[in-house]
């Protein structure tokens, strides 16, 4: 899988979605519920990565105002390691700087060492914390990356 081709995010792949969702996150997943309640909602833009018709990695944003907020993003466990997470991150920053978005920032939990890499590999700065934002007590880093 050298090519990634995205898509935006229809119905028909929440059930997929909400797959990769629990074996991702557990506990702290999203529900189907909020999928759709996203799907729906005009500032919501979220993308999916296919493989023969399965959802394999899917990301989304919120543009609020001329910013860009990633959302959620996962990709499937057999998938991981192979480059689509960047090329995920990279898509999702590609349709934000076509839009009127002119920067883009996300939370990560400060022990996601993998994604806090990816992100600080790309361009994205830590600019603050969120103390005791997920269970257990972890905290969010809170990255930006501005667009030129």
């Amino acid at each position: 899988m050298n090519e990634f081709n995205f898509e935006n995010m229809c119905a028909l792949d929440i059930e997929d979605i909400v797959q990769i969702e629990k074996l991702t996150f557990g506990s702290h997943s999203w529900s189907e519920q909020l999928f759709y309640s996203e799907l729906n909602d005009p500032i919501k833009h979220y993308i999916v990565l296919k493989e023969n018709n399965f959802v394999i990695a899917y990301g989304g944003y919120a543009q609020i105002h001329d910013e860009g907020h990633i959302m959620n993003l996962a990709v499937d466990q057999s998938y991981r390691g192979m480059g689509i997470g960047k090329a995920l991150v990279l898509e999702l920053i590609s349709r934000m700087k076509n839009s009127s978005i002119t920067c883009a920032t996300l939370e990560v939990n400060e022990n996601n060492i993998n994604a806090i890499k990816l992100y600080e590999k790309l361009g994205f700065e830590l600019a603050g914390k969120r103390y005791n934002y997920y269970a257990k007590g972890e905290s969010a880093l809170i990255y930006w990356l501005y667009f030129e």
